[in-house]
């Protein structure tokens, strides 16, 4: 469940990193 949590926060920030 955690690992999920980290797994989503993880792909919003690559997201976040690919949209600069």
């Amino acid at each position: 469940m955690v690992n999920r949590m980290f797994d989503q926060k993880k792909k919003k920030r690559a997201a976040e990193i690919t949209k600069r």
